[in-house]
């Protein structure tokens, strides 16, 4: 955050916490408004929680969580993070990664 310039008093809605496991992240992120991260993964479990999610990177490996703005990459300029995550998304395809039947679907098809 300094290298950037940001200072945690300029974001008095945001608690800064130090890292946490995968299980406690998730339990955080159920909780919270959104998620910043510069985690290819979280960006998932954002989308998974119907969370809105800031990456700040330049690229992305999940770019189907970018649709109805869901997840918005966020780099060379850090100034526009606030507006960015305060910008609701339009909506969540809940069945974006499957319908929660491939374990079934899987098991039928081997026997």
């Amino acid at each position: 955050m300094k290298s950037y310039g940001l200072l945690e008093i300029e974001y008095p809605n945001i608690l800064f916490i130090d890292p946490q496991s995968y299980f406690r992240s998730l339990g955080y992120l159920y909780y919270s408004s959104g998620l910043i991260t510069d985690s290819g993964g979280m960006q998932k479990e954002a989308y998974w929680l119907e969370k809105k999610c800031v990456t700040i990177r330049k690229e992305t490996e999940w770019v189907e969580t970018m649709a109805g703005n869901a997840n918005v990459l966020l780099f060379s300029d850090l100034s526009n993070l606030q507006s960015k995550m305060i910008q609701l998304p339009d909506s969540f395809d809940l069945k974006l990664y499957g319908n929660g039947d491939t374990a079934f679907q899987i098991v039928k098809k081997l026997l």
